[in-house]
């Protein structure tokens, strides 16, 4: 519903072509600079004073008002955050290439890098994945694991979360693989 201060009378609403307005402070540049304009059901038509016709589903405004105002807030993340590859047998070269991306992004610093296969996850530290359970591998090793195992999915996560988003969940200094109590033994990772 549009909130309108300081309408016309209902009549002269109506000759316009506008249905179901309300008064309250949203919309005055609307009533003034919009010649006529319909309501049908959630969409508002408008015919602006030039001619054309614009239209916006109700609410569309006031939610694009709030992405600019959240995105206007630095995260201080670097836009390689969040991306992520999955390479399996079939992959190409376009996965090949964002992973390559990725790689270079931690490299850089920008995130970490972290990857899950169907039972273990990955840390990339110091140039070389560590598995939840200590064993290190290569870039090649872990390729290989992919033709062999099925598919590994990479992801970039915030600098700082690469242990705990890949290896060690909880925090604990437990590696996720030994967080089974019935498993006799035990590795911690260096923070």
């Amino acid at each position: 519903m549009l909130a309108c201060p300081g309408l016309p009378p209902a009549a002269a609403l109506e000759a316009l072509g506008c249905f179901e307005l309300r008064t309250g402070a949203a919309c005055a540049q609307l009533i003034d600079s919009v010649r006529g304009c319909a309501q049908w059901g959630a969409t508002l038509e408008q015919i602006l004073p030039n001619g054309t016709r614009a239209c916006h589903a109700f609410g569309l405004d006031d939610k694009a008002d709030m992405e600019d105002f959240v995105m206007a807030y630095d995260s201080n993340m670097k836009p390689i955050v969040g991306q992520q590859v999955t390479l399996s047998a079939s992959s190409g070269a376009p996965a090949s290439a964002r992973l390559q991306l990725l790689l270079a992004q931690a490299g850089l610093g920008n995130c970490d890098l972290v990857a899950h296969a169907r039972d273990h996850g990955f840390a990339y530290l110091s140039g070389e994945f560590v598995r939840d359970d200590g064993v290190h591998f290569s870039l090649a090793s872990l390729e290989q694991r992919v033709i062999a195992g099925g598919p590994v999915t990479f992801t970039a996560v915030p600098p700082g979360e690469g242990v705990r988003s890949g290896i060690d969940r909880d925090e604990d200094g437990r590696l996720d693989a030994f967080d089974d109590p019935g498993r006799s033994a035990a590795s911690t990772v260096a923070r």
